[in-house]
């Protein structure tokens, strides 16, 4: 690492901690987190330090099974369940399997309600939990839980009543309307945002193919998930000394050479198909074969580790295609390496007679409280009790919510197989708290703004405001970033509104890279603000150069306005065909 790398990840720590300091460590805002609900017991819940309640707090601590009054505190001020809508689906609630009460049996609500230095947030901020998911009669723990919309929408009554301050939501619905009158979470956001409290939402674990976001109402941020410099590091010694890097929380704890198997040759004769061989499919492992080796499958999740436990192996080395590793408290010693290093294996496996090796030691991958009601996996054959898990995908991220486009090491960020990402997938960027307190300029958007932007997609979401025979185009919603799709004739012009939260007197100067195939031109070019809270208009005008092509594919730029100090950076997306 270089000393320029080195100074900058120090700095963003110190911002970042410069940030919680002045924020008072997010004194009296109060959270609401809308999931399977709570362990109250884990020090993630301690309210050791904190002063009383808020005044403004009007919300409950509803008592259930083994949940009572006494469970709450000054740092967990608030539960509620909801299953009335699940019972009307699901039936009854099968109360062996989960608590008539906020009480958590899952493990996803109380690791989303405690990220962030695994402490609720900020050490000081105020947690209400709406419990709304609950373990769905026919499947496993593992496979999830159901979370109904009618129990949503009225949770969200309720946060909205109880006097949340930020609502965070890491669950997505998939609704079979193509816009948003079916999803409850664009509609309940929608009716708090009307109350200026901020909701955050996770954009779903879905992709990454085309149109799989989830979340995507404009009121709404939108979090996704992304890898952070944390590393569980363990690499694997071969017998002939070279090192190839794997990642895991659950290593040999004997320090010994192994002999090393690929699963492909430890088949059992007849169980696999030229498309699954060497995955390690439950039933596919030679006991005879296996017993005492490392094997190596083409596969990481937690059945091809179960594969090779069941067939007396002493430990998996799970091969994954993709830029990120998801470490996974496994129940017998496995290692996940990437592609290069799992063929660096295959080949020393093919060219070794006695091929050894060993595995020398132990958010994306992030730390946060746990249900003792679940074990890690979720899973009947895991029997651990944990009070802290490691978790990734954007449940994880949500919470944590200026951006940039680059990595905390300053490079460009990456998509999941390593390309250079764009802006469909890492939205704005990366989220930076520390810039986000002061940007210098915000794009301002009212709850009327947003009427208007649903009327311009033929909703009428509440039937007491009229739309105007004259509807606007969606693209001039005064949203931070440009989207143009199926851009008709040759140009289009857009309004974006900013407003100076920086200081008196500033100057902003445009700079933009238009996307390849369209010439982007704003006028004006230099916005100039005599006082704090004054506005500006310009106008965003995106023209097809003759030469493109009508297609679906989008092409991607920018544009910035920056005073010097602040660098105000918004996304352009345009494509000439839907």
């Amino acid at each position: 690492m270089g000393l320029c790398e080195l100074t900058r990840r120090n700095s963003l720590v110190n911002s970042g901690e410069e940030l919680l300091k002045n924020a008072n460590y997010g004194e009296d805002i109060i959270v609401g987190v809308m999931d399977s609900g709570v362990w109250p017991e884990s020090s993630s819940f301690n309210d050791e330090g904190m002063g009383p309640v808020p005044k403004s707090w009007n919300g409950i601590c509803q008592e259930g099974v083994a949940f009572n009054a006494s469970h709450c505190n000054r740092k967990l001020i608030g539960a509620r369940y909801y299953f009335k809508g699940y019972e009307a689906e699901a039936g009854p609630l099968n109360e062996t399997r989960d608590f008539r009460s906020p009480r958590d049996v899952d493990g996803h609500g109380p690791h989303t309600a405690s990220t962030g230095t695994a402490t609720g947030g900020a050490p000081n901020v105020r947690l209400a939990i709406y419990k709304i998911c609950w373990t769905a009669p026919d499947q496993s723990l593992a496979e999830g839980v159901t979370c109904l919309p009618d129990d949503t929408l009225a949770a969200f009554d309720d946060a909205i009543a109880d006097g949340v301050h930020v609502l965070s939501i890491s669950l997505a619905f998939q609704s079979e309307t193509k816009y948003y009158t079916g999803d409850p979470i664009a509609i309940g956001s929608l009716h708090a945002v009307k109350r200026n409290i901020v909701v955050a939402c996770g954009s779903g674990n879905d992709g990454p193919t085309p149109s799989t976001v989830a979340n995507v109402a404009p009121w709404i941020i939108t979090v996704g998930a992304s890898n952070i410099n944390r590393v569980f590091s363990s690499p694997i010694l071969l017998g002939n000394g070279m090192i190839v890097e794997g990642q895991t929380v659950t290593p040999i704890r004997r320090r010994r050479l192994h002999p090393l198997v690929y699963a492909r040759y430890v088949e059992i004769r007849g169980t696999t198909a030229s498309n699954t061989t060497g995955t390690c499919l439950p039933g596919t492992l030679s006991r005879k074969l296996v017993r005492g080796k490392v094997v190596i499958c083409i596969n990481s999740d937690i059945q091809a580790s179960m594969e090779v436990k069941r067939a007396g192996g002493v430990a998996a080395i799970l091969g994954i295609s993709f830029n990120e590793i998801q470490v996974i408290p496994f129940l017998n010693p496995a290692t996940v390496t990437f592609l290069d290093g799992l063929n660096t294996l295959l080949t020393y496996i093919l060219t070794e007679k006695h091929p050894t090796l060993d595995i020398t030691a132990p958010g994306f991958n992030i730390l946060a409280a746990w249900s003792e009601a679940s074990s890690p996996l979720k899973m009947p054959e895991d029997r651990r009790v944990v009070k802290y898990n490691i978790v990734s995908g954007t449940s994880m991220s949500c919470p944590h919510v200026s951006a940039t486009i680059n990595n905390a090491v300053g490079r460009p960020i990456k998509n999941a197989i390593g390309d250079y990402a764009n802006p469909f997938e890492y939205g704005s960027g990366h989220f930076r708290p520390s810039r986000a307190a002061d940007p210098g300029l915000i794009y301002n958007a009212t709850y009327t703004d947003y009427l208007l932007y649903l009327c311009s997609q033929n909703i009428r979401q509440v039937s007491s405001y009229n739309c105007p025979d004259k509807v606007r185009a969606a693209s001039n919603l005064n949203y931070p970033s440009l989207a143009i799709a199926n851009m008709r004739g040759s140009s289009r012009t857009v309004t974006r509104v900013v407003t100076n939260v920086g200081k008196d007197n500033s100057t902003y100067i445009l700079a933009v890279s238009s996307p390849p195939g369209y010439i982007v031109d704003i006028v004006p070019k230099i916005l100039r603000f005599s006082k704090l809270g004054k506005k500006h208009n310009f106008n965003i005008t995106v023209t097809a150069q003759s030469s493109i092509e009508s297609r679906n594919e989008f092409s991607f730029g920018w544009y910035t306005w920056s005073d010097g100090v602040h660098m105000v950076r918004s996304p352009i997306a345009v494509s000439s065909s839907a």
